[in-house]
């Protein structure tokens, strides 16, 4: 999809547009949306000439239109103090769809508030799916306006929010390095989101970022539980918040940097948590049996839920979720202003940094490390969840892998597995810009960076 100015030439498709989303309105509970002929076709006229008008384009096809107005609209009158500031902003007005294709109001809004993160609204009173619209989009109601003809309407407005950066990716795709580069260039601190780097003495199988590494850029979220303890997504938002936060208010720029999936949108997003405690009898339930059978138990619960079968920590919160009571998708509500940038490598590529960091880890005593934590007491089942290198490595060391070829051959095609699984999770986020990693991706990064923080 493509936003860009409208031009006067294509004045009749967007008044064709405009009655259709005025049929549409009237259809939906909205009779009262542009009456009497408004918007007049004289009025669309001049906002093309005036260059203020946008259209939403796909293969050549218009499927909606809108004004971005600076300065206030001349049949405005405000009343109590309805904007929240007085900031530059712009006015988003006038919004139409074909209604062809879906969620052109949630993309309208995005892009303009990347233009202009301080960005006002409004809509009638009975429009209910514009407003949740903008709710979705982080508007929040403010007051009323009123219309020359004396017609309220709902004044909303979207106050900046403070800005994050994010980093995720694949894992062996130097995310790490990168965002330590970055850090380095816009007077950043990164916070890790990697759901194993939390525990003390998962090193090298976590991929944990040594000091040197760092070049002097603070890390934060590492080695902040010991091994064996519990720790949830939602325990990861309010420790990632707390971070950000306290990063933002020492003028620092934030980072979030981790191939983590579900803990990156959980801050990124807003995921909204309900706050209940786990029934942790029902928890140890589930722990008893196998991943088939859980996953069989969540498909006669939710028949055709959308989840990897072999995804156990998954697949068991969800089946948690139920029986709890808590929604199975939150709602969101994002607390900060985010730029999402991706890093990968083509197949091939990918696979062979695997193997790199595989021998690498290895040689530097990835064994001796799940060796001393079974040692140490960490339970064989608390590693077993850890997925990947401490799942296939404990079974070596307890047996159940009989030999070191055989571990070789199941790590390579358990990581190549979870890198695909990954990318499959970050590619729904369309919100991602993937970096090209055959050009110059740093200097990529930057540009996009420069300009998100404007």
């Amino acid at each position: 999809m493509i936003i860009r100015k409208a031009h006067p030439t294509e004045l009749d498709r967007i008044m064709d547009i405009m009655e259709s989303a005025k049929v549409f309105m009237a259809a939906h509970g909205n009779p009262n949306q542009w009456v009497d002929g408004y918007p007049q076709r004289e009025l669309v006229a001049e906002d093309l000439e005036l260059g203020r008008g946008y259209v939403c384009v796909e293969d050549g096809h218009i499927y909606a239109y809108f004004m971005l107005l600076s300065g206030e609209e001349p049949t405005y009158q405000v009343i109590d103090g309805a904007w929240l500031n007085d900031l530059p902003y712009l006015t988003l007005h006038r919004i139409a769809s074909s209604g062809e294709k879906r969620g052109m109001m949630d993309e309208i809004a995005r892009w303009a508030v990347r233009r202009n993160p301080n960005l006002r609204a409004d809509t009638y009173t009975d429009n209910l799916p514009m407003q949740k619209a903008f709710e979705r989009n982080g508007f929040v109601y403010c007051g009323t306006i009123w219309l020359e003809d004396g017609r309220p309407r709902m004044a909303y407005h979207r106050v900046p929010k403070p800005k994050l950066i994010v980093v995720a990716g694949t894992n062996a795709s130097g995310k790490s390095d990168l965002g330590v580069e970055l850090a380095l260039q816009f007077n950043g601190e990164i916070v890790s989101a990697d759901s194993r780097q939390i525990y003390r003495g998962l090193d090298l199988g976590s991929g944990k970022i040594r000091s040197e590494e760092m070049r002097g850029v603070p890390h934060h979220l590492l080695d902040i539980r010991d091994a064996g303890d519990f720790f949830s997504m939602a325990d990861f938002q309010r420790e990632a918040y707390a971070a950000i936060d306290d990063i933002i208010a020492r003028g620092k720029t934030p980072f979030l940097v981790g191939g983590t999936g579900l803990y990156i949108a959980s801050v990124a997003d807003g995921y909204q948590m309900s706050g209940k405690m786990p029934d942790l009898e029902y928890r140890a339930q589930l722990e008893r049996l196998t991943t088939e059978t859980l996953y069989k138990m969540l498909m006669e619960k939710l028949p055709g839920y959308q989840v990897e079968a072999k995804n156990r920590n998954r697949v068991m919160r969800v089946l948690e979720k139920l029986h709890d009571g808590d929604d199975i998708a939150p709602g969101k509500q994002p607390r900060y202003d985010t730029l999402k940038l991706g890093i990968t490598w083509p197949r091939e590529e990918l696979c062979r940094r695997i193997e790199q960091r595989m021998t690498r880890r290895f040689a530097h005593g990835m064994m001796a490390e799940v060796q001393g934590l079974l040692d140490q007491g960490i339970s064989a089942e608390f590693l077993l969840k850890l997925g990947l290198e401490y799942r296939l490595i404990t079974q070596y060391l307890t047996g159940v892998i009989g030999s070191e070829e055989e571990l070789n051959q199941l790590l390579n095609i358990a990581i190549r597995q979870f890198a695909k699984r990954q990318m499959t999770w970050f590619k729904r986020d369309q919100d991602i810009h993937w970096l090209n990693m055959e050009t110059d991706p740093r200097r990529e990064a930057c540009y996009l960076i420069e300009d998100f923080l404007g």
